[in-house]
């Protein structure tokens, strides 16, 4: 399957990425640009959403399911333009292991840096800008904190 092996190949990559000492911003722009890319690859002939909310159940349900093989646990709106999606049981997270709890951190946060990427990039290619701030919990735990109320 095809998409098995985008998945696997995408996975390995970011498993190397992660490991080196780039900046937020660097980490953030690969997201933005896989998110974009992709979001765009599988709407390009879907009828375009009509309003926020639908967005945000497409990017948690079918985006979400491309890179972590499962749905977003959560999805909380206060239904003015502020989103929290959480994530449980994040696929990258999963297997992050070391007897330096440090590195663990770091790593972490450097997939959080690249997931905040990938959804920002993904809600602009289906038309919603965004601020987007991914944070660690327990791992393997995300949640992301989204901002479309200053969107145009």
């Amino acid at each position: 399957n095809s998409d098995l092996i985008a998945r696997a190949s995408l996975d390995l990559i970011l498993g190397q990425i992660v490991r080196h000492p780039f900046s937020s911003s660097a980490f953030d722009v690969l997201g933005n640009s896989i998110g974009f890319r992709y979001a765009e690859r599988i709407t390009l002939k879907r009828i375009r959403f009509t309003n926020q909310l639908e967005v945000f159940k497409f990017l948690c349900k079918e985006i979400w399911n491309v890179f972590f093989d499962k749905n977003a646990d959560k999805l909380r709106t206060n239904n003015a333009g502020i989103y929290v999606i959480q994530d449980d049981d994040v696929r990258w997270l999963r297997y992050l292991s070391s007897t330096d709890e440090d590195l663990v951190q770091k790593l972490a946060q450097h997939y959080s840096w690249v997931m905040s990427g990938v959804v920002r990039g993904s809600l602009k290619a289906l038309g919603v800008d965004a601020v987007v701030k991914g944070e660690v919990g327990i791992l393997p735990q995300f949640v992301f904190h989204i901002d479309c109320t200053n969107s145009t």
